[in-house]
């Protein structure tokens, strides 16, 4: 003889079942982000905010002991202007004088974050007109740019450095793998979630 169930009776078993093995949500999970075929992790205390023009690929507000912070990411198709003119962009937003290339030279560093190398801009001057400051970082990678801007005012601005360095470490191309061997450097896992990545450090010319 075969056997027929209502769908009340099957429903009613459906819900018994979910009733008796919740599931369990994690909780204060760093969120990942995708956006042009990149993702990344977002710091603790930091928020989704609103872009402030259409070359804004991304922006998020930092909440920091009562002062606050805004982070962009723009991007663009090739390399998106040479460092020094973006170096002098950034001058010009607080107010400071141009450089040429020997300015360029002592201000950028090479530096390595997680899978990549990144131009990097510390102008956390406390003495800058304004008391405005930025740091900014510049991945090129497949013939597009990212670029990573942390921006606020006051002293503030610097002590927001491990969060910004902590963000570039988190950065990953789509596809790629979290481990990229680099010879002669050393491994350590990342304080977030035991990813292995490259050591944080200078990197040749």
């Amino acid at each position: 003889m075969k056997r027929t169930f209502s769908p009340l009776l099957v429903l009613a078993l459906l819900l018994w079942g979910c009733g008796k093995d919740p599931i369990n949500v994690q909780e204060n999970v760093p969120k990942d982000y995708e956006g042009h075929h990149l993702h990344w992790t977002l710091p603790t205390g930091w928020s989704e905010a609103d872009t402030t023009s259409d070359m804004q690929l991304a922006a998020f507000a930092i909440d920091a002991g009562g002062e606050s912070y805004k982070f962009t990411i723009t991007t663009f198709l090739g390399a998106g202007g040479s460092d020094l003119d973006n170096f002098n962009r950034w001058l010009r937003q607080l107010g400071r004088p141009a450089k040429d290339a020997t300015g360029l030279a002592n201000q950028r560093r090479n530096l390595f974050f997680g899978t990549h190398p990144f131009a990097y801009f510390d102008l956390t001057d406390a003495e800058a007109p304004g008391g405005k400051g930025f740091l900014a970082a510049i991945l090129r990678e497949n013939n597009r740019s990212w670029f990573f801007k942390l921006e606020g005012e006051g002293p503030g601005v610097a002590k927001q450095t491990p969060a910004f360095q902590q963000f570039l470490g988190s950065v990953r191309l789509q596809g790629e793998t979290d481990e990229l061997t680099v010879p002669g450097t050393p491994h350590a896992a990342s304080a977030s979630g035991g990813v292995q990545i490259a050591r944080k450090g200078d990197i040749p010319e």
